[in-house]
């Protein structure tokens, strides 16, 4: 991953999951489907599952927060319904952030507002932070 994307990124997935049944009955902005055994643009190797994935937002983590509280706002029936899904096994929101230059052994710490965790939360769904230094 380039060291100037950042992303924030919507995750669901699952071995037996249609992503395209899903959504053909619900709308999600700009999703990104793949099935288990197909090579994903994105890596090297073959998806070890099915899912989809949907970009929030960019930029900074503070721009990404922002973009991820609108994402769920605005899209809570349809990830109410998805995280129901019987062959839906991970959902959450995925926060890729870089720090270019930082040594790998600083520490460096981020508070996330209550109002994007107590979203994640009431829809059940994991907070993940994706780091590449």
């Amino acid at each position: 991953m380039p060291e100037s994307q950042d992303i924030c990124v919507f995750r669901a997935m699952g071995d037996d999951f249609d992503a395209n049944q899903f959504l053909a009955e619900w709308s999600l902005p700009r999703p990104s489907v793949f099935k288990k055994g197909e090579t994903r643009p994105s890596r090297c190797s073959p998806s070890r599952t099915s899912g989809l994935v949907c970009e929030v937002s960019s930029g900074d983590l503070e721009s990404q927060i922002a973009g991820a509280v609108r994402f769920l706002e605005d899209y809570r029936m349809a990830i109410v319904e998805l995280r129901n899904c019987e062959d839906v096994e991970s959902i959450g929101v995925d926060f890729m952030y870089s720090q270019p230059g930082e040594c790998a052994a600083s520490v460096e710490q981020f508070w996330f507002p209550s109002n994007l965790t107590g979203l994640l939360g009431e829809l059940g769904l994991s907070l993940c932070i994706t780091r590449y230094a």
